[in-house]
């Protein structure tokens, strides 16, 4: 990957996650666990689901993929996904 495409990659994800966040995750990161960092967290669901709606994604393609995950990843996982993202609507609600 190119130094350029990789930069502004980072700018985006920290304009979105929060810097403080980012840093965090990278310091955490090495070759052997990045790519399990962020199976089985739903504080990282949250956290992609604010990015998400901070870009501009409605309730309505939200809840439409929340119907995919939970076809594709199982009852279990979509009925927690769904709470959260109940949990997050209503926060913002709030604000």
């Amino acid at each position: 990957m190119d130094k350029e495409r990789f930069d502004k990659g980072l700018a985006k994800r920290k304009a979105v996650l929060g810097e403080a966040y980012v840093e965090k995750s990278l310091a955490q990161a090495d070759d052997f666990n990045r790519p399990f960092q962020e199976l089985d967290r739903m504080h990282e669901w949250e956290l992609h689901l604010k990015g998400a709606l901070k870009n501009g994604v409605t309730k309505d393609e939200i809840q439409a993929v929340l119907h995919q995950v939970t076809i594709y990843c199982g009852v279990p996982v979509g009925v927690e996904c769904f709470r959260i993202a109940r949990k997050v609507f209503a926060e913002q609600a709030a604000d």
